[in-house]
């Protein structure tokens, strides 16, 4: 089975230690609809994924004309790794939009 990256050109204010400590600090946790969720965390790398938790509730007509109302939770995940030496960020099976991980690495880079 093949897999698709996607790689985002990136340069950051902060160093790759820092930018580290600020998604240390904003963990994906019961309650969050949003966080990271590190795996690996060293000098010259950081592995991990962005998890985005949305709610979605929509509306229905069925044949008969009855309206039926379903309501899901749906998961994005962005796995993603930076690295020091290539000033770019690396997601492998990415979803549709980065939006949501990459405006969250340019807040934590003061953009």
């Amino acid at each position: 089975m093949s897999r698709r990256y996607r790689w985002i050109v990136f340069r950051s204010n902060q160093g790759l230690a820092e930018l580290a400590a600020a998604m240390q600090k904003d963990p994906f946790v019961a309650g969050r609809n949003w966080g990271f969720q590190l795996d690996e965390v060293s000098d010259s790398m950081v592995t991990g994924r962005h998890v985005l938790r949305k709610e979605v509730h929509e509306e229905f007509t069925s044949p008969l004309g009855e309206t039926i109302k379903a309501s899901r939770v749906e998961f994005v995940i962005s796995k993603f790794r930076l690295t020091a030496k290539w000033p770019v960020i690396e997601v492998s099976e990415p979803p549709r939009s980065l939006k949501p991980l990459v405006n969250q690495l340019l807040s934590y880079s003061n953009f």
